[in-house]
């Protein structure tokens, strides 16, 4: 297993690396086994992805809803607050 932080540089790195190795050797593998193992660490970089905590401006930028907005859904608790009440963060995978 890959240890966290799990980012898509270091998948792209990895995944470089084992296509060089395999050309090298001039292996042939199964490709459904390949494909599966590669959309297993994508799963994860997503997983990894979603549960990064932002600043509500950063939230505000990557959803493209205004930081008041954002801290309108807060306050109604239609957006869970994954910080504290003075420092409020939103989970990537919580953005509208």
């Amino acid at each position: 297993m890959i240890a966290a932080p799990f980012t898509l540089d270091a998948l792209r790195e990895r995944w470089t690396a084992r296509r060089d190795e395999l050309r090298r050797l001039h292996a042939l593998v199964d490709g459904a086994t390949l494909c599966d193992e590669l959309l297993g660490e994508l799963d994860r970089l997503a997983e990894d992805q979603a549960g990064e905590l932002l600043s509500v401006r950063r939230a505000a930028i990557e959803s493209g809803y205004s930081a008041d907005h954002l801290g309108r859904l807060l306050r109604e608790g239609k957006l869970a607050n994954a910080g504290r009440a003075n420092a409020p963060r939103i989970r990537r995978g919580d953005l509208p």
